[in-house]
């Protein structure tokens, strides 16, 4: 049973990496990044062992697929999809693009997402690269905007 959920782990990420190229591709970047996120900043939070456990599932797999699909799989793709479960999961995370110059004098970018005090994508490389957007998603506990508690109209 364990198989089969891995497995199909990993076909719904091949799946949801090929919609992040086609996004990538078609809306404007500012536009998914929005669509994707929430706020500007998020607050570190601790997760559950299960959240932890489930995460690093998803990051394994993403480091894993990019060689059994044909199209690509780069760190902007990957940080979508994670972003994605980070929704599904109810996880506050954060999605960093960074730039680098390199020894030729031209640009590298990188994407890398961060949830609570563990890198999920991108992150063996990250430090190098100077961070010069940020967005976060943070679960909306309480999607109406208001507390139980609260008696305005």
């Amino acid at each position: 049973m364990i198989r089969f959920k891995r497995l199909l782990l990993y076909l719904i990420i091949a799946i949801l990496t090929g919609l992040g190229h086609i996004a990538i591709r078609l809306v404007p970047f500012k536009t998914l990044i929005r669509f994707m996120t929430n706020v500007d900043e998020v607050e570190t939070e601790v997760m559950t062992k299960k959240q932890t456990n489930r995460l690093k599932s998803v990051a394994l797999i993403l480091n894993r697929v990019n060689r059994h699909v044909f199209w690509r799989v780069k760190c902007y793709e990957q940080a979508l999809v994670a972003l994605f479960f980070a929704r599904l999961l109810g996880i506050n995370m954060m999605i960093f693009f960074g730039l680098l110059k390199d020894e030729n004098g031209e640009l590298l970018a990188h994407t890398w997402t961060e949830a609570g005090d563990m890198y999920i994508t991108g992150g063996e490389n990250a430090h190098a690269f100077s961070v010069v957007y940020k967005r976060g998603y943070r679960k909306n506990k309480n999607r109406l905007g208001y507390s139980f508690g609260d008696t305005r109209v």
